[in-house]
């Protein structure tokens, strides 16, 4: 899980993330365009690009150019949430073929164990009182490039975390290892009645908001994560969960 302010362990993950753009145009013939995306539409394309760049502040230093349905961006921005947001935008506008992201996101440096320090006091409290403490999320971080991966319960939990990695001053770049678990009615049962087994007998880990034993469940399948302060607090989770008669396993 992202680890506690006692125990730090961190694996850095440098991964190469390569995207290319996917164009797509239809065939027309003298007579009839039939073309639906591209090139017939780059100059309404341009223009609406360029209204919503002139809209948002933050991406005040970012240009745009149009080619067959591409848009091409450049220049900078502040923070990488900024980046991923015009990306996203401008691709789902009507007839786009595709975004070639060439943003840099400058603002301030910060050294890779302090940006990795922060992300993860982020991520430990995020969505605190919606069920955080079924996620187990990990993070590490390389040249500004954040790697973060585990385990949450929901797509919501997944954005949620993203959203706090991407809007952290600092971070240039991100990659998604994030494991959404299936949507299972048994699986949440158990979730439910482990947190009860465990949190009952241990409350003082109740109090913490950071919930530091998180529970992953998945096919039925228990994995408990985390720091607890002695060996018999440890033995003590793990046996409450194991009283649940579930498939329980020590993370």
């Amino acid at each position: 899980m992202v680890p506690t302010k006692k125990k730090l362990g961190i694996a850095i993950l440098l991964m190469a993330a390569l995207s290319l753009p996917v164009m797509a145009q239809q065939a027309a013939s003298p007579q009839r365009p039939q073309v639906t995306r591209g090139g017939a539409y780059d100059q309404k394309i341009q223009q609406e690009v360029n209204e919503y760049l002139r809209g948002k502040d933050k991406l005040k230093n970012v240009q745009a150019s149009v080619e067959d349905g591409l848009v091409t961006l450049k220049g900078s921005v502040e923070l990488l949430r900024d980046k991923m947001t015009a990306e996203e935008k401008l691709r789902h506008k009507e007839h786009v073929a595709g975004v070639r992201d060439l943003i840099v996101v400058k603002g301030k440096d910060v050294p890779d164990e302090k940006l990795r320090d922060q992300l993860a006091d982020k991520l430990r409290y995020d969505r605190v009182d919606q069920g955080q403490v079924f996620n187990n999320l990990t993070v590490g971080v390389n040249q500004g490039v954040a790697v973060v991966g585990g385990q949450v319960r929901t797509d919501a939990d997944r954005s949620s975390a993203l959203y706090a990695v991407a809007n952290t001053p600092g971070v240039k770049g991100l990659i998604d290892n994030i494991q959404v678990a299936p949507v299972s009615n048994f699986d949440d049962d158990l979730r439910v009645a482990v947190a009860r087994a465990v949190y009952g007998k241990l409350p003082m880990y109740a109090n913490d908001p950071q919930k530091p034993i998180r529970i992953v469940v998945d096919g039925g399948h228990v994995s408990l994560y985390g720091v607890v302060n002695s060996k018999v607090d440890r033995q003590v989770a793990v046996g409450r969960a194991r009283h649940t008669g579930c498939d329980e396993r020590d993370g």
